[in-house]
């Protein structure tokens, strides 16, 4: 499919509601049938104006026939002002395979927050060179907890603390969350982290790719937020050969280091 001149000034959700409709989709439900997706993750996208994750791009780029790598350089170029960069361009014969190194990707680190491993798993994937940005929770407890009543005033009952907390925290969770292209969410063996399986469900109802990290005493604990993932993984070394591996498409010679276990 050549996109038209208007079409290469749209932002992604627009563009995709045009591409949409050329395609003979007249109805948002008619196009998710198609990807086997929900009305609602299609609507989501089409409401889009500045981003869509690098996973979604690659798809839709790939249903509708335009070049995956120009399409995510026009959704990084978007302006205030609605236009984008004469960026998109038709499908070339190659542009459903190779690398998706030149492409940044975002993190989402959702979980325990009590020991190092988002440090850990930083630092594998700076060694392998990656082109990925991490993004994540809060996560100094104290300032979690207390964000709300530090900030919209002080609660004599503990209940509503918690909530002006929560829903503080939840501004940042759900705009990161929504702007990932993988969302990974750790469970630790010491505590019972409900706010991480939560994010899980978001994250699935969003359509994210979802890669759980636990021991395998969780395994039964978690099976069905295991069963929404795409991966489960025992180790931050694991996580990053997955990185590597989508992003490089390749496992045998990593662009700049290997990663071992982390």
């Amino acid at each position: 499919m050549r996109l038209t001149s208007g079409e290469k000034k749209l932002r992604p959700g627009a563009l995709l509601a045009a591409l949409r409709e050329r395609a003979g989709f007249k109805t948002q439900t008619a196009l998710a049938e198609k990807l086997n997706r929900t009305p609602g993750e299609i609507s989501n996208l089409e409401n889009e104006r500045d981003h869509i994750g690098a996973t979604r791009a690659i798809w839709l780029a790939e249903f509708f026939g335009v070049n995956a790598d120009d399409f995510l350089r026009a959704r990084r170029n978007c302006t205030s002002t609605g236009q984008t960069e004469k960026r998109l361009m038709p499908m070339a014969e190659n542009s459903r395979s190779g690398s998706m190194s030149d492409t940044k990707w975002n993190v989402y680190l959702s979980g325990e927050i009590h020991s190092d491993w988002r440090e850990r798993l930083v630092e594998a994937v700076e060694r392998a060179g990656l082109a990925v940005t991490f993004s994540g929770p809060v996560t100094d407890h104290g300032a979690s907890d207390d964000c709300g009543v530090s900030i919209l005033g002080e609660e004599d009952d503990d209940f509503w603390k918690d909530q002006k907390g929560a829903k503080l925290n939840a501004i940042r969770t759900r705009s990161l969350i929504e702007k990932a292209d993988v969302v990974v969410v750790r469970f630790g063996d010491k505590y019972k982290q409900w706010n991480a399986a939560f994010d899980a469900g978001c994250a699935a109802a969003l359509g994210k790719p979802i890669v759980t990290l636990h021991s395998p005493d969780l395994n039964h604990a978690l099976k069905e937020v295991d069963a929404a993932a795409l991966a489960i993984a025992e180790n931050t070394g694991q996580i990053a050969r997955i990185l590597q591996y989508v992003i490089e498409g390749g496992l045998d010679q990593p662009a700049k280091g290997k990663i071992g276990f982390v």
